[in-house]
């Protein structure tokens, strides 16, 4: 198995029009997002916020100030960013139809991958709509009912261990849950590529390899704890070198986007993997 995943990621790199494609992609949309979010703050509460709270350290009392001041509400502010979540989350779709099949197909045109981004982009939009709603209601269901009764176990309990025994418990329960979730999506889709299915098909037998295959399960979480070792790395370099010059603040620029390059990577390694073709 470890063999089979380090194969996979040294596969993952065959792809690199595609992997950087993906790459400048994610790049545009952050910063369309992140110049949407900066003009909208900067708008509403003239640049206030941006200046005395964001870049001073956020303060959610002087936030709620700003605006009550601006005759704003928190749920506005969500309404107008949930859009900008949704387009991502169509864009991700489409780009995840033409990775999975590049990824499956041994296919590393950029052609194809447009095609085939438009071909499955319906069918693998409802299964990530699925997924995403069936793991946002399991994982609601475990954690907010602990979450919530932080209180009572503090009085109620002489320490508070059982508390804490209690979280470590569903956050296992919630990272198995999330990697079967992975799991079934990513071989639904795949079952969408290889038989040209309907949604309900693929996602029964995906359903069926996610509860069956756990060598693939196992897979995911050490991929899972790769990328999070990167991740560590990428924390203590940017903790040790700072940010106090204009070369320091490129080498930072180029640590990030070194770990969005390398999450793209991430990702076609994990769907070469899944794919049985390594």
């Amino acid at each position: 198995m470890i063999r089979r995943i380090f194969h996979s990621i040294k596969s993952s790199f065959a792809f690199r029009q595609i992997n950087i494609l993906v790459y400048f992609i994610q790049l545009l949309v952050s910063l369309v997002f992140g110049a949407y979010i900066f003009y909208t703050l900067d708008k509403d509460l003239s640049g206030r916020l941006v200046s005395e709270s964001f870049l001073t350290g956020f303060n959610f009392e002087k936030f709620n100030d700003y605006l009550i001041a601006k005759n704003m509400s928190i749920s506005e502010l969500f309404i107008s960013f949930s859009w900008l979540l949704i387009v991502g989350l169509l864009i991700s779709v489409f780009m995840n139809g033409g990775m999975l099949n590049a990824v499956n197909n041994s296919d590393k045109s950029l052609k194809s991958f447009w095609i085939s981004g438009s071909k499955y982009f319906k069918r693998f939009f409802i299964i990530g709509v699925f997924t995403l709603v069936l793991t946002t209601m399991v994982l609601s269901i475990v954690l907010i009912p602990i979450t919530a009764s932080f209180t009572w176990f503090i009085e109620a309990f002489e320490t508070e261990k059982t508390y804490v025994f209690l979280m470590i418990v569903a956050s296992i329960i919630s990272l198995l849950f999330c990697l079967i979730m992975v799991h079934w999506s990513i071989k639904s889709r795949y079952y969408v590529i290889d038989n040209n299915s309907g949604v309900s098909k693929a996602l029964l037998f995906g359903f069926r390899q996610s509860i069956t295959d756990w060598k693939s399960l196992f897979a995911l979480f050490l991929f899972a704890i790769l990328f999070l070792i990167f991740y560590f790395i990428y924390v203590v370099l940017n903790t040790i070198i700072g940010i106090h010059s204009v070369a320091t603040l490129l080498i930072f620029i180029s640590l990030q986007q070194g770990l969005s390059y390398l999450r793209v990577t991430y990702r076609l390694a994990v769907y070469r993997f899944l794919s049985n073709k390594v």
